[in-house]
């Protein structure tokens, strides 16, 4: 039986969460109105392993580049791929044609996180 601490913090999600579609680029606009001027965005997801969550933080990603600016992006990552994907974002590494080949090195944790088309 939900205690009245559930059933308040439920009543706050119905009440302001909203629907993100995938690929539906205006689901993102009151999200980055309530993060107006803010130096920091953490953006979090409630599974690891649901395409939704990753097209969706690629996009919101994107758009926090493109329209607010951002220039610094941490991940939750392992150290050496994720160096390797830096060096071919930055346009550093000549070995890697396309985001496909810079994420193929994600051969240990967390594989399944990175090295799926979501998040390209």
């Amino acid at each position: 039986m939900p205690n009245q601490s559930n059933e308040r913090a439920i009543q706050l999600i119905s009440q302001y969460a909203k629907q993100l579609r995938p690929k539906v680029n205006s689901d993102f606009d009151s999200i980055l109105s309530a993060i107006g001027d803010a130096k920091v965005v953490m953006i979090g997801e409630a599974s690891h392993g649901t395409y939704e969550f990753y097209e969706n933080r690629a996009e919101l990603t994107k758009r926090l580049i493109k329209e607010k600016g951002f220039t610094i992006l941490a991940c939750e990552a392992d150290w050496p791929c994720a160096w390797k994907v830096n060096q071919w974002v930055k346009g550093v590494s000549t070995n890697e044609k396309n985001a496909e080949e810079a994420l193929g090195e994600f051969l240990r944790f967390p594989r399944w996180m990175w090295r799926n088309t979501g998040s390209l």
